[in-house]
C-alpha cells in the first residue's frame, strides 16, 4: 500500500546506516580487534573483558556493554523478520477464506490471483529461511564469546561463509520463482509462422499440388488450341494489352472490320441523298408544268 511505501526506503536505509554507526563508534573507542570475524566487537586477547588479570590490547571494559547493544540490534532484526513473515502467511490465508464466498467473474479473478499470492508467500518464507541460516550462526558465535568468553573455532570459520552465500541463495530463489524464460530470438523481428498446411491441419483440410489438380480437371471436347494458364494470365480483355500471339491476329482483324464498316455506310448515305434530291426536283418540275 501507499502507507507502507512511505516507510520502506527508511527501512532499507537503516540496514546500512546502523552498522556504519556501530563501526565508527568501535573505531573511536578502540574496540576493533583481529580476534574474530566481527572485528569491531572483539577484545584482544580473547576473554580479556571477563578476566581483570588479563591486560587487553584492543577493547576496554566498555566493550561488553557495546557488544550487548549490537546483539540486541541483531535480535530485534530477527524478531522483525519473523513478524513480517508470519503476517504475510496469515494475510494470504485470510484473503483465501474471504474469497470462498465469491461467485462468477470475481471468483475467477481471485483464483487467478491465488497462485500469485501463494508464490509470494513461498518466496517470503524462503527468504526468511535464508536470513536465519546466514545470520543465526554469526549471532550465536558472537554471543558465546562476548557473554561467556568462549571461543569456538569451527563456528567462527562457518560464520563468514554463511554470510557470504546469502546473496547467492537469494539469487537462486529469485530465479526459481519469478524469472520466466524469455525467447532467444531477436525481439524486433517478426515471429516465424508455420506453413498454411500446418496451421490448417487441425481443421482436416487437405491441400493438393498443381499437378494433381490438372489431372483431376475434366478435359474439354472443343477442338482447337486451348489457351494455357500462362496465356490467359497475359491477356487482358478490357484494354487488349499484353495480348498473346493467339489473340493478336483476332484483335487485328476485328479492328480492320470495324474500320471498313463506317466507310461503306457513308457512301450509301450519299447515294440516298442524291436520289432524294432528284425526286424533289422532278416533283418541282411537275408542279411548274401543271
Amino acid at each position: 500500500s501507499n502507507h507502507d511505501r512511505k516507510y520502506e526506503p527508511w527501512l532499507h536505509t537503516s540496514i546500512y546506516l546502523i552498522p556504519l554507526v556501530f563501526g565508527c563508534i568501535a573505531l573511536k573507542k578502540n574496540f576493533i580487534g583481529p580476534g574474530t570475524s566481527f572485528c569491531f566487537l572483539s577484545p584482544y586477547p580473547t576473554g580479556s573483558n571477563h578476566d581483570e588479570d588479563i591486560s587487553y590490547i584492543h577493547g576496554n571494559s566498555g566493550i561488553r556493554n557495546f557488544s550487548l547493544i549490537v546483539l540486541v540490534y541483531f535480535y530485534v532484526i530477527v524478531i522483525f523478520a519473523v513478524a513480517l513473515t508470519t503476517s504475510v502467511f496469515f494475510s494470504v490465508r485470510r484473503k483465501e477464506k474471504e474469497n470462498e464466498g465469491l461467485d462468477g467473474l470475481q471468483k475467477y479473478r481471485e483464483n487467478a490471483r491465488k497462485s500469485k499470492s501463494r508464490k509470494m508467500a513461498l518466496q517470503t518464507g524462503l527468504y526468511f529461511g535464508t536470513f536465519i541460516c546466514t545470520h543465526s550462526i554469526p549471532i550465536l558465535a558472537q554471543s558465546g564469546i562476548m557473554i561467556h568468553g568462549r571461543f569456538n573455532f569451527q563456528i567462527y570459520v562457518l560464520a563468514p561463509i554463511m554470510i557470504s552465500i546469502q546473496g547467492v541463495v537469494n539469487m537462486f530463489i529469485y530465479q526459481r520463482l519469478l524469472v520466466r524464460k524469455q525467447p532467444t530470438g531477436d525481439p524486433c523481428t517478426r515471429p516465424k509462422m508455420d506453413s498454411l498446411e500446418k496451421r490448417v491441419s487441425l481443421a482436416s483440410v487437405s491441400f493438393k499440388s498443381e499437378k494433381e489438380v490438372e489431372k483431376q480437371r475434366p478435359r474439354s471436347s472443343c477442338p482447337g488450341n486451348m489457351l494455357s494458364l500462362k496465356d490467359q494470365s497475359e491477356f487482358s480483355i478490357f484494354d487488349g494489352t499484353r495480348a498473346s500471339e493467339v489473340w493478336r491476329s483476332f484483335l487485328h482483324e476485328s479492328s480492320q472490320c470495324e474500320d471498313e464498316k463506317p466507310e461503306e455506310g457513308t457512301e450509301a448515305i450519299k447515294e440516298m441523298d442524291k436520289t432524294n434530291e432528284e425526286c424533289i426536283r422532278d416533283v418541282q418540275l411537275m408542279t411548274i408544268v401543271n
